[in-house]
């Protein structure tokens, strides 16, 4: 029996999806009032579309031959995917900071900043940018 592993390129892919559904369920926004507050996750409003960025980087790192880098079209789907994941964030990063109205009311979570983080990182990689290379001994 051959033991085969997903291609790096892909396995990366996968790796940033994973830590952008993470950040998913982790808070975006906090509200501190004292004694009362409250946080929020990605999974509503623009959070959404950062949401299907994730299963979009899935399905196209995984539809094709999972054994040989991106084709065209699904490296183009999984940038639209990256794309969409960063987007979505920063939609949510701008409401936040233009919702304070000079309070310091309304915070942002750690899960935004690993989403919109994980997103930006994502482009990056797919457009050649960050490049991974291993070295042998």
């Amino acid at each position: 029996m051959q033991n085969k592993n997903i291609h790096q390129q892909k396995l990366y892919s996968l790796i940033l999806a994973g830590i952008t559904f993470l950040g998913l369920i982790l808070p975006w926004a906090v509200v501190d009032l004292g004694i009362i507050g409250g946080r929020t996750n990605g999974f509503s409003g623009w959070g959404i579309l950062t949401l299907l960025g994730v299963v979009g980087v899935v399905v196209s790192s995984l539809l094709e031959d999972k054994f040989s880098p991106y084709s065209k079209t699904m490296k183009l789907g999984a940038m639209a995917s990256f794309g969409a994941i960063t987007l979505g964030a920063f939609i949510v990063l701008m409401q936040i900071v233009g919702n304070r109205g000079g309070f310091n009311v309304v915070k942002t979570g750690i899960g935004l900043w690993l989403a919109l983080i994980a997103g930006i990182l994502g482009l990056l990689w797919l457009n050649g940018v960050i490049k991974l290379n291993p070295k042998s001994p």
